[in-house]
């Protein structure tokens, strides 16, 4: 838990402002140590429990694929993360019609 014990000092820091950009968080932190950044995303790919995945919740095929067309954009994941996402629509849909496209954030200037 060494990482919790770091929130109220991180929070200091930042006035207790929500931040209004991405290199104003903690992640911009990991890219310089490539061993921690693995470790958070594989983290963030296992991070679901006993919970379901949004797969097995969320009415896919009638609110994403009903109407998706082979040649559009099916599903675009904004994040830092390697598209676990992306990854296991695929999986459990092989046959959905689309571009699957995994959008890395830049930091913000």
């Amino acid at each position: 838990m060494p990482t919790l014990a770091k929130v109220p000092e991180f929070l200091r820091l930042q006035s207790f402002n929500n931040g209004e950009c991405v290199a104003t968080g903690p992640l911009q932190l990991l890219p310089p140590h490539p061993e921690k950044l693995d470790a958070c995303l594989t983290f963030m790919e296992s991070d679901r429990g006993a919970r379901p995945g949004w797969l097995e919740w969320f009415h896919v095929a009638e609110r994403i694929l009903g109407g998706a067309q082979s040649y559009g954009i099916l599903l675009v994941d904004v994040a830092r993360g390697r598209g676990h996402d992306l990854v296991d629509l695929r999986q459990k849909f092989p046959d959905a019609p689309g571009h699957l496209i995994l959008e890395i954030l830049a930091t913000c200037s």
